[in-house]
């Protein structure tokens, strides 16, 4: 169910990156007010944000995905030790620097949950700067505001 619900990530990371692109396009291939530019170039920073969250709640979904299909569903399976394994796997491969304090499968659902949150908070914030730049370039030409 985790990951079910954290391959969301990968929509969310799409419409980041295609917000990201009308940001670059719009600051840099026309000549836009000092605000809409800001509000451009920070849409252009929070896509850059909201990537490295979707780029962690990828992995935390590769690895929930994993450890939904490999083990065994039996009653008799205690995931504490699985996961002291893989705690102890990152630990060599460098991916973390100590060996942490063991967090039970509920809570690392609830961080990589965490997660997703954040990298959605990066997007509608990114969604905003992307709307003020065009109401800022929409006061400039004299558009309506509705339009």
């Amino acid at each position: 169910m985790a990951a079910a619900w954290l391959a969301t990530g990968r929509t969310l990371d799409h419409c980041s990156l295609l917000l990201s692109l009308l940001a670059l396009a719009a600051a840099f291939c026309s000549e836009p007010p000092l605000l809409a530019r800001a509000a451009l170039l920070l849409a252009v920073l929070l896509g850059v944000g909201e990537k490295i969250y979707a780029i962690r709640v990828a992995f935390d979904e590769r690895i929930f995905s994993t450890w939904a299909t490999s083990w065994p569903a039996t009653g008799d399976f205690v995931a504490d030790a699985a996961l002291a394994e893989f705690d102890g796997l990152l630990v060599r491969l460098g991916l973390r620097s100590q060996q942490p304090t063991q967090h039970s499968l509920d809570e690392r659902i609830a961080g990589a949950c965490a997660l997703l949150r954040r990298q959605a908070i990066c997007l509608a914030l990114q969604l905003l700067a992307v709307l003020g730049a065009a109401f800022f370039l929409s006061t400039q030409t004299g558009l309506p505001h509705g339009a």
